[in-house]
C-alpha cells in the first residue's frame, strides 16, 4: 500500500473503494477545584463536571485526496 492510499479501503486493483463510517464519542470528567465562596455556597463549587458527545461522518471516495489536491 502506498502512502497516498493510507487509510482508503483498496481492492487487489488498488482502486479506491467508497466508504462511509459513523463515529460516536462520549466523555466524561470530574475535576476538582480550587474556588473558594462562603461556606454554604462551597459544596456547589468543589468539583466540576463535564459531560461531551461527539459525531462525526466520514466519506471516503475517489481516487486523491480533495483537500491535498486544492494545494497544489
Amino acid at each position: 500500500m502506498s502512502v497516498e492510499n493510507l487509510g482508503k479501503v483498496v481492492d487487489e486493483n488498488n482502486t479506491a473503494i467508497p466508504n462511509i463510517s459513523i463515529n460516536l464519542s462520549y466523555m466524561y470528567r470530574n475535576d476538582k477545584t480550587k474556588i473558594r465562596t462562603s461556606s454554604n455556597l462551597q459544596s456547589r463549587f468543589d468539583r466540576a463536571q463535564f459531560s461531551n458527545f461527539g459525531i462525526g461522518i466520514n466519506f471516503q471516495f475517489g481516487k486523491a485526496p480533495v483537500i491535498s489536491g486544492l494545494k497544489k
